[in-house]
């Protein structure tokens, strides 16, 4: 039969029947390119900050001056001397960081809500060394009469720098000894066996 016989429309109609009618094609969606980037943002928050940290108190040549540590990518600068006065038992006080910026030139961070991540290079690394700095515990413990809790934290990081502080703590602690408050001038007392070398004849005059 023919192509147009009823055979053979019967025969075309069973297969549209059971193929059903052809699909257009449909082609899959790209993700959007600000969701990409969305994507490759949270990636690399995410990523964990390697942080070089070195103390400048300690020589070179020390095995405690340098620890790499890993740190979040949210961490601010005030948490990042935390972790510095645990590894070398510096106060966070007492504490400047030199930071190793991206463009190769040094930058001491005065802020310590500032995030660190914004000093990193690509490679999210960065080198921060912590310098000893008495200049703040100075400047509280100098507030003669006050039992504030600044001056109370400065005769702390004094305590706990001990002889590292120099003679300029030294002077500062002995400033404290005839305080109108019987907390400063206790905690002066227990202060200076480990602020004095032993036998000091200052420290036994107090």
């Amino acid at each position: 039969p023919d192509a147009h016989s009823p055979a053979k429309r019967r025969h075309r109609a069973v297969a549209l029947a059971v193929s059903g009618p052809a699909s257009p094609s449909k082609d899959v969606a790209s993700p959007p390119v600000t969701q990409l980037a969305g994507a490759v943002a949270a990636s690399w928050a995410a990523k964990p900050l390697v942080v070089e940290l070195r103390c400048a108190a300690w020589a070179a040549t020390d095995a405690r001056c340098m620890e790499i540590i890993e740190a979040p990518s949210d961490v601010t600068i005030a948490r990042l001397k935390e972790r510095a006065s645990d590894i070398f038992n510096i106060p966070t006080l007492c504490q400047k960081l030199v930071i190793s910026c991206r463009s190769g030139s040094l930058q001491v961070v005065p802020n310590d809500a500032s995030e660190l991540l914004g000093f990193c290079n690509a490679e999210r690394h960065v080198v921060v060394t912590v310098v000893l700095s008495i200049d703040q515990v100075l400047q509280d413990v100098g507030r003669e009469g006050s039992t504030s809790d600044a001056r109370k934290r400065a005769l702390a990081a004094v305590v706990t720098l001990g002889r590292r502080g120099g003679e300029r703590c030294l002077e500062a602690l002995l400033t404290c000894s005839d305080d109108s408050s019987s907390l400063i001038r206790q905690v002066v007392v227990l202060a200076l066996p480990r602020v004095f070398a032993p036998g000091c004849p200052r420290a036994k005059a107090v």
